[in-house]
């Protein structure tokens, strides 16, 4: 499963010059239909362990974590093994239906 980065680099230097996107700003897990930030195609970014927190709360266990790097208009600008997961573009997991 990979989902966008709430705490990637990106997303902390528009909170430090205080351009915060809409979704970053909702603290629960979901949208209402009708809400602004529906029609943008990802209802909410997430950071490792709110997805974990997710994923556990509904019978999954995470088993692998990954990062995808930093990508700037479509090209990879820092690769993954040189930045930190907690600032990659988009958080990656892997999990399995807990029993």
């Amino acid at each position: 499963m990979s989902v966008p980065n709430i705490v990637s680099l990106k997303y902390r230097f528009a909170f430090l010059i205080g351009r915060i996107p809409a979704h970053a700003a909702k603290a629960d897990y979901t949208y209402a239909l009708d809400s602004s930030t529906a029609q943008w195609g990802h209802v909410r970014d997430y950071s490792f362990r709110e997805i974990s927190g997710l994923l556990n709360d509904h019978g999954f266990q995470v088993t692998a974590k990954r990062s995808i790097g930093m990508h700037w208009r479509g090209r990879r600008i820092i690769p993954s093994w040189l930045m930190p997961k907690s600032f990659s573009d988009n958080v990656i997991v892997k999990a399995l239906v807990c029993k």
